[in-house]
Parts: structure tokens; C-alpha cells; sequence
């Protein structure tokens, strides 16, 4: 859904103010159902190069076989479709003309984002 207004205001200036929003029910929400826990136990770690070229170890979680349920399996996932989601936003424009070939655009954008799951 979308609204815009614009209106002319003396001096030139023309002020226009738009809103979108949208609505999403059902997205689907993926969780992998051979997990013991959802923390895991392994660490991996990396040499990574950084800007000034020096190697820095990066270390992330892995999850071991014995976090798994099954550990001949590795990932299983499961999908259910219990997310919805509203977006809604606000844009302001101010413009005005200043000389030929110039003018003066301020713009302001708010914008909210809420995702919930059941």
C-alpha cells in the first residue's frame, strides 16, 4: 500500500510527504531438526589476512556429529511457515529552487520493520 501527498508552499517550496507500508503472512521459517541443542560445541578456526596483510585467527562455532541426534546425518531441515511481517515508512521531500540550474533537495526517510513468528 502507498499514500503520497504533495503540496506547494510559498516561496516556491513544494513539500511532499509519502507512506509504504506492506504485509507478509505465512514466510517460512527453516530450523534444523537433528540438533541435540541450538549451541554448538566445536570451534574451527582460520587464518585470515587483514588490511595491513597480517594473518589473524578467526574462530567460529561448529557444530560436532555428537550434537546431533542422528550423527550419520548431518543437517535436516524443517520448514514451517508461522512469520509474518509489516514494513511500514515515511518519506519527506522538500524542494526548492534557488537560481536556473539550481535547487535546493533535503529528503528524510523513517522506516520500521516488525517480524513475528507464532
Amino acid at each position: 500500500m502507498s499514500l503520497s501527498v504533495e503540496q506547494l508552499l510559498p516561496g516556491k517550496v513544494t513539500l511532499s510527504v509519502g507512506y509504504v507500508g506492506t504485509r507478509a503472512l505465512h514466510l517460512p521459517v527453516f530450523i534444523d531438526a537433528n540438533l541435540v541443542g541450538q549451541t554448538p560445541h566445536g570451534l574451527r578456526s582460520y587464518n585470515v589476512e587483514n588490511a595491513e596483510g597480517h594473518y589473524v585467527g578467526l574462530h567460529t562455532p561448529f557444530y560436532l556429529p555428537s550434537d546431533r541426534s542422528n550423527t550419520t546425518l548431518g543437517s535436516l531441515n524443517t520448514g514451517f511457515s508461522v512469520a509474518n511481517s509489516w514494513y511500514h515508512s515515511m518519506a519527506t521531500t522538500i524542494r526548492r529552487p534557488l537560481i536556473t540550474a539550481l535547487k535546493l533537495l533535503v529528503n528524510y526517510t523513517w522506516s520500521r520493520r516488525w517480524t513475528m513468528t507464532r
